[in-house]
């Protein structure tokens, strides 16, 4: 049955429904949005989950790629044993005070750091530094080794760990230091390898006789 609304003229509304009926009517579909609302939420979530998961391997393949696959510490292999003949040369060159032969196996951007001193950049700075140093004869005779320690393999990247130590007799007294060194290396277009990044210190505060 229908009656007029004696408050609202012009408007009608169902004497049957009754308040109480709307009222339930009103909760359950304020019921059904917040179910599709949830079920909404849980399915936005779920893809972003995916989402995350997809970007983060998306990640480690890029820094696999990048860094020519799994990283690798090695003691031994031909990565190994390429470096090993890095510093091989290395220590004859020194040994020799042949500052051009130290200075060629640096790449043309290289970077030297030393104790004590600013970092040296570029090949020509490494150069003029072993000619300086060489250029005292204070040293009568000297010995030098340099075994590396590990490898971290990274494809045509290497950072090389070891250790070191230098016996010299400098104006008849005898001086031993030992040190610790790092090297960055990257092999070369035809097959050798060659220092970007080297650093080393003492493993005390050594002073020269």
């Amino acid at each position: 049955m229908f009656i007029k609304s004696p408050g609202h003229p012009g408007f009608f509304v169902c004497g049957m429904m009754g308040r109480f009926g709307y009222y339930n009517i009103k909760k359950e579909i304020i019921m059904k949005i917040e179910y599709k609302s949830m079920f909404l939420g849980l399915i936005l979530g779920v893809v972003g989950l995916f989402s995350v998961l997809f970007l983060i391997g998306n990640i480690e393949t890029e820094f696999s790629f990048t860094a020519g696959g799994p990283l690798n510490i090695v003691k031994d292999g031909p990565v190994y044993e390429a470096q090993k003949t890095l510093l091989g040369k290395f220590v004859n060159a020194f040994l020799e005070r042949d500052a051009k032969g130290c200075a060629d196996l640096y790449a043309k951007n290289a970077i030297y750091m030393i104790p004590e001193t600013p970092a040296l950049e570029g090949y020509d700075t490494i150069l003029d530094s072993y000619n300086e140093l060489f250029s005292y004869s204070l040293v009568s005779e000297m010995k030098m080794v340099e075994p590396v320690v590990e490898v971290l393999e990274m494809g045509d990247w290497a950072v090389v760990r070891g250790t070191g130590s230098s016996t010299e007799i400098i104006k008849g007294n005898l001086q031993t230091k030992t040190y610790k060194w790092v090297i960055l290396s990257q092999k070369q277009d035809d097959e050798t390898w060659k220092m970007v990044w080297d650093i080393f210190n003492y493993d005390a505060p050594y002073e020269n006789i």
